[in-house]
């Protein structure tokens, strides 16, 4: 890949995805309005209802601490992976499972450092400019195809 010198390198800063957000309540709150309406006994329906906010909120926060204190994720001309932190710091980082490569969503797992907790980049055309999806979008399935053949 990086013999061919045609890869322009990525910068992704993280945003908070609003859609992502509207997707997960509304998911959840289906599930509830099912519960409710399905489940003959009304404790049971309010526990499963109650269980699936609280499940909802925990993805909310995990989500919201998945981008805390980095300032952007960088994938270089080389294909190579970084986490760069406020002030300018870079550390090294690696794809640790196969990307999820839609359309629509770019679903990344980053390990920053060996034993470290996976970053789970979740990327949509809200959170990062269309162009550069894309670019990312095209790159990584190139990558998929390049590695198994």
């Amino acid at each position: 890949m990086s013999g061919t010198g045609f890869h322009a390198a990525i910068r992704i800063v993280l945003r908070p995805s609003r859609r992502l957000r509207q997707v997960l309540i509304a998911l959840h709150a289906g599930i509830a309005a099912l519960a409710w309406c399905g489940l003959p006994a009304p404790p049971a329906a309010a526990l499963v209802a109650l269980a699936s906010a609280a499940h909802c909120a925990q993805w909310l926060a995990a989500l919201a601490r998945a981008g805390a204190g980095i300032e952007a994720v960088l994938l270089d001309s080389a294909g190579r992976w970084w986490v760069q932190y406020p002030g300018g710091r870079r550390v090294a980082a690696c794809v640790t499972a196969r990307a999820l490569v839609l359309p629509f969503i770019l679903v990344l797992p980053l390990r920053v450092a060996p034993g470290r907790q996976v970053l789970p980049l979740v990327l949509l055309a809200d959170n990062i400019p269309p162009d550069d999806l894309r670019r990312l979008r095209v790159r990584l399935l190139w990558q998929s195809r390049a590695v198994s053949s």
